[in-house]
């Protein structure tokens, strides 16, 4: 994937890591942006993408100045690119983690009948409860509604959850609600905002992004309050986005960029391998 194909690249998202960290945090080498982080300079771009000579050159020089640098989230052809270069530098390269992502791609079967045919029985009664308790949500998107009503509903859904307790909310998170904020607001024709609310509070969100070649979908974000998983809103409100796609594009290609989420896991059909990595001269 070229890096102007790949949305990580887009200056929406880009920019916005200057929303986020401070400017001497920020490592600019060519086309690619770190945030400095516990001391680790850590990619803000992911999946696939070309280094090219020059900037590999000017990560060697980062690197023999005992600085590391940590890339998350990149695909198998991304990995053996830098594992080769590694190798040629006498450079460590640790892999943190390696997963197999969870993707779907319908093109001829419904999406429905995908959800009660092939993701087993958990799934199946999750979406039937969806199916038969329809009128008791209302589910609105970023296509139909008020993008600043729906994205303050979205804060409000991270802030009355878990992730809130636990500090893995956005907020807390390196302020990634500023990130998301900045692609959804300014690049609205490849992004995608569904919220779920019961007697007209906001319980559920899902938000996908798109990548322009491949026209893949990745969600990008995924939640539910308190509330919202008793109701098990935040599947309601997932299978509820699914089939907007579906109608929206007549297919679905989704790379639900999960690791390790048993619901993603049950609704792929296909998946590709991922790897969180540190890079780093021996001994460093």
């Amino acid at each position: 994937m070229n890096k102007q194909h790949n949305f990580t690249f887009s200056d929406f998202w880009t920019n916005a890591v200057y929303d986020r960290f401070s400017e001497e945090n920020i490592l600019k080498i060519n086309d690619l942006l770190f945030a400095k982080i516990d001391d680790i300079f850590r990619c803000q771009q992911f999946f696939e993408f070309s280094i090219n000579p020059p900037e590999y050159n000017k990560l060697l020089t980062y690197l023999n100045k005992n600085n590391k640098f940590r890339f998350n989230y990149i695909d198998k052809n991304l990995f053996d690119n830098i594992n080769n270069w590694c190798k040629l530098n006498e450079l460590n390269l640790e892999i943190i983690d390696c997963w197999e992502a969870p993707k779907l791609k319908l093109t001829s079967n419904r999406i429905e009948n995908y959800l009660l045919s092939n993701c087993g029985k958990q799934t199946k009664k999750n979406y039937l409860k969806y199916k038969n308790s329809f009128n008791d949500y209302v589910y609105l998107d970023s296509n139909c509604y008020d993008i600043d009503k729906l994205w303050n509903d979205v804060l409000s859904i991270d802030k009355n959850s878990w992730k809130y307790r636990e500090k893995s909310d956005m907020k807390s998170l390196n302020r990634e609600d500023l990130q998301y904020k900045k692609f959804l607001y300014n690049n609205r024709q490849n992004s995608f905002l569904n919220v779920v609310y019961k007697d007209d509070v906001p319980i559920a969100y899902s938000l996908f992004f798109k990548n322009i070649k491949t026209k893949q979908w990745y969600a990008v974000k995924w939640g539910a309050s308190d509330l919202g998983r008793k109701y098990y809103a935040g599947f309601f409100c997932l299978y509820n986005h699914l089939e907007k796609i579906e109608k929206l594009d007549g297919m679905i290609n989704i790379d639900f960029w999960g690791r390790r989420s048993l619901t993603y896991d049950l609704l792929k059909n296909y998946e590709d391998n991922r790897y969180h990595i540190l890079v780093s001269k021996w001994g460093a």
